[in-house]
């Protein structure tokens, strides 16, 4: 999903499916940055009752990491008041952890003069936001997940599968967590109109182990395996065609008789999609058949 435009986001309608232990979890992408503490993801009923996955635009130290959000109201009776020391949970922050030693690997934008992702590049003595040219350093994608443990109401945060924190939400007055009565919502929650990519948003009733965090797709090819075969009686030439795989060289051999061994007819062929072939333009005159075979070749 591109979030490029203002308002970019869609999402589910509450359901009291939500209300239990959770794992939350997504792929984000943040090429543009964002010019506050923009939400990515939330779920909010109102100010002093809600939890959300944002950046953190802090002025130095912390800027540029991901990190989640919670607020919970006193008494479990929401007022629409965020209000400190007297809500149980008032802007009660979990993610990386490090402060100004959050190192570059666990920040989701970084944006310096030099360019260079390097948090030590930062040399605007008072704002890192000014710093740069408003494009993320680090062009990648990254994985971002939380879970919830309803019960003893423990929140723990993940950033491309690696544990980042755990906390306990304050529950002075022992009567429980209250979830919010709202749907949840992803993607751009401003007018602003920098380029933010989201995939893969999944919600899972209960606390995932890592191992089944969502994984990054990668490409698998097809079995290695000649698909087509063809002569051509006019030019007395051979066609074959195989799935190949990108950036791998192949060698074609071809067998007379039981008498020779195989010979190479191309060492150094080299794929750039996913399906390559080749034309056997050597055949002695008259002959009509031939046995080959396509391997990867040693040449790099």
């Amino acid at each position: 999903m591109s979030a490029i435009n203002a308002n970019a986001r869609i999402g589910a309608s509450d359901n009291s499916k939500f209300n239990t232990s959770f794992t939350v979890e997504m792929f984000l992408k943040l090429v543009g940055e964002p010019a506050a503490y923009h939400q990515f993801l939330k779920r909010r009923q109102l100010n002093d009752l809600q939890w959300q996955i944002d950046f953190d635009h802090a002025n130095k130290g912390s800027y540029g990491r991901i990190r989640s959000r919670w607020d919970t109201p006193a008494g479990g009776i929401p007022d629409n008041k965020a209000e400190k020391d007297i809500d149980e949970n008032s802007n009660f922050v979990i993610g990386p952890t490090g402060w100004t030693n959050v190192p570059p690997e666990n920040r989701i934008f970084i944006d310096t003069d030099s360019g260079d992702g390097l948090v030590t590049s930062y040399d605007d003595e008072t704002d890192w936001s000014l710093d740069g040219d408003g494009i993320n350093d680090v062009d990648k994608w990254n994985h971002i997940a939380m879970t919830f443990d309803e019960e003893l109401q423990e929140i723990t945060f993940y950033y491309n599968y690696e544990f980042m924190d755990t906390k306990l939400l304050s529950d002075s007055e022992e009567n429980g967590y209250t979830h919010p009565a709202a749907g949840i919502v992803f993607g751009k929650f401003n007018n602003s109109g920098y380029e933010m990519l989201l995939d893969e948003v999944r919600y899972s009733e209960g606390i995932l182990d890592p191992t089944l965090f969502l994984k990054a797709a990668t490409w698998a090819p097809s079995p290695f395996e000649i698909i087509t075969f063809s002569y051509n009686q006019e030019k007395n030439t051979f066609t074959l065609e195989w799935r190949s795989e990108p950036g791998v060289f192949y060698s074609v051999d071809r067998w007379d008789d039981i008498i020779n061994e195989w010979g190479e007819l191309e060492d150094a062929l080299f794929s750039e999609d996913t399906t390559m072939s080749f034309e056997d333009t050597s055949l002695e005159e008259g002959q009509t058949r031939a046995i080959y075979r396509v391997r990867i070749s040693e040449t790099e």
